[in-house]
């Protein structure tokens, strides 16, 4: 800063020397050249100079608006779309727990998933975990390097352990068609998807879903979104000839499996805004499907969505810490409609 304030106090001479002296640095990319002088104009330091009428060019042309990134986490928040670098920094950023530590005053300190640290570090150490579990078999070696290199103790190690697999054998479904991330076939983990936008308008993306039956979660904006919807998804699966998006959650939510029923569950899936998450990340997968399959049908090949809060998923306890929705084919092709722009909305 400093030497960039010397720069701005040269005088004429100071400063072309300066400028001879940078593009020596580089002599094949940078020169400098003195402009030759025309009737309107005068020499650098000529005590005419300010005599001679000086004006800065104007665009008189329109812009075309730029191609925009947008996610779930700005369209939950509010923000929309990216608009400087920054933005597209935390646009693009995977959607992993982002909840603030929890107090040890209220979170009670027993060597379990309880117990085990909250937040948005320990969240992302447990996802990264979980995705490594996917293509691995020493679980107690992933669990070890992850917790170091998360800064968390080594004393939380068997926890870590007992969390992912009792997570692996939990039922992700109440019905005749249960199955277990131990049984998924054809993982793929953190899978990235961009869904083009034409003309999105954030108005009737949340009509759409208080039409469906869920809130309103988009809040209200003017203006269009051109360009891409960003995300990505913990895990996309197959089970029984269905596909399904599956997100971790590593909440906490209380200290024990009462406090993972399926009705607490519910209420933080509202408060976090997830269910918008998994219908923005269902109709991705709709898409990708139904250029890939010859004979796609989202009746037969679309399971659903299971978001597993891995801190109460127990296989003796079938019922806690697992939120299982399968929207209908009619929500999805009305979400996907709004990406389309307003004349596909009905």
């Amino acid at each position: 800063a400093a030497n960039a304030e010397r720069v701005k106090n040269l005088g004429i001479p100071e400063w072309l020397t300066e400028a001879h002296r940078f593009a020596d640095r580089a002599p094949t990319a940078i020169a400098v050249h003195d402009a030759e002088p025309t009737s309107t104009q005068t020499h650098l330091g000529d005590s005419t100079l300010g005599k001679v009428p000086l004006a800065a060019r104007q665009l008189r042309r329109g812009l075309h608006r730029i191609r925009q990134l947008t996610s779930y986490s700005a369209l939950s928040a509010g923000t929309g779309a990216a608009e400087s670098a920054t933005d597209h920094e935390t646009v693009e950023a995977p959607d992993h727990d982002t909840d603030e530590p929890v107090s040890a005053e209220i979170r009670h300190a027993n060597l379990d998933a309880f117990g085990f640290p909250a937040g948005s570090r320990p969240g992302s150490c447990l996802h990264d975990i979980f995705e490594r579990r996917l293509d691995a078999n020493d679980l107690e070696a992933i669990c070890r390097d992850a917790l170091g290199r998360y800064g968390i103790d080594a004393k939380w190690l068997p926890t870590a352990q007992a969390i992912v697999t009792d997570a692996w054998g939990t039922p992700l479904r109440a019905d005749k068609q249960a199955f277990a991330l131990s049984d998924v076939e054809r993982p793929i983990a953190e899978m990235e998807f961009h869904l083009p936008l034409c003309d999105f308008r954030r108005g009737k993306l949340a009509d759409v879903l208080t039409g469906y039956g869920y809130d309103r979660w988009v809040p209200d904006a003017h203006g269009a979104i051109d360009g891409y919807l960003h995300g990505f998804i913990d895990v996309v699966a197959r089970h029984g000839g269905r596909w399904y998006v599956m997100d971790y959650k590593s909440n906490w939510l209380g200290n024990d499996l009462a406090a993972y029923s399926g009705e607490t569950i519910a209420a933080s899936m509202r408060q976090h805004r997830y269910h918008l998450q998994y219908l923005l990340y269902v109709t991705a997968l709709h898409r990708l499907l139904r250029i890939r399959l010859p004979d796609y049908d989202y009746d037969r090949d679309i399971g659903g969505a299971c978001y597993l809060f891995v801190r109460a998923m127990r296989p003796s306890a079938p019922g806690y810490g697992v939120h299982y929705d399968r929207p209908s084919r009619a929500c999805i092709e009305a979400i996907d409609a709004c990406f389309k722009g307003a004349e596909h909305v009905a």
